[in-house]
């Protein structure tokens, strides 16, 4: 009994002995970062260019940089744009509404710092006129944005799609419709879908393989 005694006596004193450990606790400083606007608007197949302003007290070669968007949609979708401190992006994105993510992280300790913008991706030929027609006998398609009020013409010969003779009919698929494709063309050799970013088309969406 007096053996149990002595071993509860013992680890009651380890349990309240000082700690005598050596910490040091050091308050982190925000760095100041300047130049990130709250709210940006960009076309896709443009440039994107963001270059924050740190505070001079800080050195570059310390941190570690990454820019990425994360779309709103609900699907969270994310898309790494650079590991640099500048942003230089030709944009790919679809069109739609992203949070836009600048983080910074300090090497040595890996403590990071991140700030938000609100990046809003639009194609200029997602609003406007869609002017279908006959160039000698091959289908034509014009378009008039009404993002840039630019007229775009001849837009189907901008990619790898063959021509089509005897263009009847382009007609938009509101339901039930592919979510890439929603653009259908009539004509009278065959009928194909087309991309809904900027009438682009692919091999797969010609209707013979439906």
């Amino acid at each position: 009994m007096k053996k149990l005694f002595y071993i509860v006596l013992i680890l009651l004193c380890i349990a309240c002995a000082p700690d005598l450990g050596n910490y040091e606790y050091k308050k982190v400083q925000e760095p100041q970062i300047e130049g990130l606007e709250a709210e940006l608007s960009v076309l896709i197949q443009e440039n994107l260019s963001i270059k924050p302003v740190l505070e001079a007290s800080l050195n570059e070669e310390d941190y570690d940089f990454e820019w990425k968007a994360v779309r709103r949609d609900g699907n969270n979708e994310v898309n790494i744009l650079a590991n640099t401190k500048d942003l230089n992006y030709f944009v790919v994105l679809s069109p739609g509404d992203y949070a836009l993510y600048f983080k910074m992280s300090e090497k040595r300790s890996g403590i990071y710092w991140m700030r938000e913008i609100n990046l809003r991706v639009s194609s200029s030929m997602s609003e406007g006129w869609m002017v279908l027609c006959e160039d000698d006998t091959r289908a034509r398609l014009d378009f008039i944005s009404q993002v840039t009020g630019t007229i775009y013409k001849d837009v189907l010969s901008a990619g790898n799609m063959p021509q089509m003779l005897g263009p009847r009919k382009i007609h938009w698929q509101s339901a039930m419709s592919y979510n890439d494709s929603p653009y259908y063309l009539f004509t009278d050799e065959a009928a194909t879908r087309l991309g809904k970013d900027a009438f682009e088309w692919k091999e797969e969406y010609m209707m013979a393989y439906e």
